[in-house]
């Protein structure tokens, strides 16, 4: 159960209000269903089509931000504040900005070798070596106008605040907004063209290295500076700090026009907004479980609900095997079918002696994203073996379907381009997107031995019980 988070948490946290009874609420970002502490009710919060922007509040008050300077001035043996001091606040926007990594690196490895325990007669020989790794990729990077003396990142600060959506009602007092000039558009054509670029600062010793991007999102988040201007004994010094922590970033080495860098009017493109809806079935209003899942059937009239902007239609809602699943751990897979021609191309990928056009990605959420592929490749390949009977209603032995069929898209392109690249490694491909010619969900009973689950129809298909 998703509860309201803690201020204390680790984390990108949201602050947003209930509209049943007007509560403050804290989640995740990456949660999208709770329950409101105050009213009880089952919330879900419905992410816009367009990137949504953000702020960080700061939370210090003048006397601290004199203290943290003053601290700053004396270690570096400048002369203190004085009575004579600026302060103007303001929020600087940054782009935020979440992807998946895929890493293609080759380097040649010299092994010995000795013939029957002779170690007089040492040989060598150089052995290649090929490393494909998929990593999770967060970055922020400056969204408002040029300022030198301002950081061109906020860094892990863009995965560890607590954040509430920007509006003119949240922002704090005497601060002043810098509008956002650089659009997602540039902003993703320059971090597709940097990454790219990554691959060459570490030449390979054979084949080509890889580093590519997929599936970038992007928010706008406002981060909080104070910029000060002191006056000590006709001494003048300027000098930008951190409006979370309050430390000196910067001492600016030049007079900063400050009517002309806050008169500065906002950008020319929208912001997307958030927004918090009741968690309840479309078809009968009955509420659904408080569960992280983008597909539910409702208990009360057993109408197909699925969450997320859906470019496919869902097919339907199974679940493999007639035994009885009561006693078993049920996990879903999103079971994207090919056309022709996709799963001709992806054909070794599935391997064994049983032609599948299914690829199956697992809909519950693996951090490890090679665990994931893996376990891809495995049940994709059993899927032909699988008997599915539409499913009626799903238990408490359910795993949530956290991953959406967005993100399963996006992970098919990787499988793709996993593939082709592992098969020819100096080939240039493309995978370009998956387009799959039918789309539904199947549960797959699971059992725990020892270290792993293992799939209770073949006994076939397993991967690590911490994965879960």
């Amino acid at each position: 159960m998703t509860q309201p988070m803690s201020r204390n948490k680790d984390g990108f946290f949201i602050g947003l209000t209930c509209p049943g009874c007007g509560g403050n609420l804290e989640i995740q970002s990456d949660f999208f269903v709770l329950n409101c502490s105050h009213c009880g009710s089952n919330l879900r919060i419905k992410m816009p089509e367009i990137p949504p922007a953000y702020l960080i509040r700061s939370d210090k008050p003048t006397r601290e931000i004199r203290f943290h300077l003053d601290r700053y001035l004396k270690r570096n043996s400048l002369p203190l504040s004085g009575p004579d001091l600026t302060l103007t606040p303001i929020y600087y926007p940054y782009w935020k900005i979440d992807a998946v990594l895929l890493k293609v690196r080759h380097e040649t490895i010299e092994r010995v070798s000795t013939d029957n325990y002779e170690f007089d007669n040492v040989k060598t020989y150089d052995q290649k070596m090929t490393d494909i790794r998929l990593t999770s990729y967060t970055a922020s990077q400056s969204a408002g106008p040029p300022i030198d003396f301002i950081p061109p990142s906020i860094g892990v600060r863009s995965q560890y605040s607590k954040i509430v959506p920007y509006s003119s009602e949240n922002l704090e007092e005497d601060f002043s907004s810098l509008p956002a000039v650089k659009s997602w558009v540039q902003t993703e054509h320059d971090l597709k063209g940097s990454i790219s670029s990554i691959a060459s600062v570490s030449q390979a010793q054979y084949g080509k290295n890889r580093t590519k991007l997929f599936h970038p999102t992007g928010v706008i988040i406002y981060f909080p500076y104070y910029i000060v201007r002191t006056n000590s004994r006709g001494t003048i010094g300027w000098f930008i700090l951190d409006g979370v922590t309050g430390k000196v970033i910067n001492q600016i080495d030049k007079e900063v026009d400050m009517d002309r860098l806050i008169g500065q009017r906002q950008g020319g493109f929208e912001f997307g907004k958030l927004s918090v809806e009741f968690h309840r079935c479309h078809n009968c209003g009955v509420d659904l479980p408080n569960r992280q899942s983008h597909i539910y059937i409702c208990d009360n009239c057993g109408d197909l609900i699925s969450l997320g902007n859906m470019n496919y239609k869902l097919k339907g809602v199974y679940r493999a095997g007639s035994e009885n699943i009561d006693s078993q751990r049920m996990f879903p897979f999103w079971a994207l079918k090919l056309d022709n021609n996709d799963a001709l191309r992806l054909k070794n990928f599935y391997g064994g002696i049983y032609g599948s056009d299914i690829l199956a990605i697992p809909a519950f959420r693996i951090p490890n994203f090679e665990a994931m592929y893996r376990l891809s490749k495995r049940i994709s390949a059993a899927c032909p073996r699988l008997d599915m009977m539409p499913l009626e209603k799903q238990g408490e032995n359910f795993a949530e379907a956290a991953l959406s069929i967005e993100e399963a898209l996006t992970m098919a392109e990787v499988i793709a381009y996993r593939e082709f690249t592992n098969r020819d490694n100096n080939a240039e491909y493309n995978a370009g997107n998956i387009n799959p010619v039918e789309v539904s969900l199947f549960y797959a009973p699971f059992h725990k031995e020892h270290y792993f689950y293992v799939d209770s129809v073949l006994g076939a298909v397993t991967f690590e019980k911490n994965l879960a």
